[in-house]
């Protein structure tokens, strides 16, 4: 997920053609444009872009995207 926008802890992300809100609070110092991973509605950790790209090609071999 990529982060859009921001609001106090608050994320909204971009995944797949949606956008999701997700907690930052385990995040430091989240940034628009960071690649996160989030379990539910909670946002665990950042990513790099090509550890984002390896997990949404992941996703669409598994058919999950």
């Amino acid at each position: 997920m990529k982060i859009i926008r921001i609001k106090g802890k608050t994320a909204t992300v971009h995944s797949h053609g949606h956008k999701h809100k997700v907690d930052t609070a385990l995040l430091e110092n989240p940034k628009i444009g960071d690649w996160i991973l989030a379990h539910g509605n909670l946002a665990i950790q950042t990513l790099d872009k090509k550890s984002a790209n390896e997990i949404i090609k992941i996703q669409k071999e598994a058919h999950l995207a």
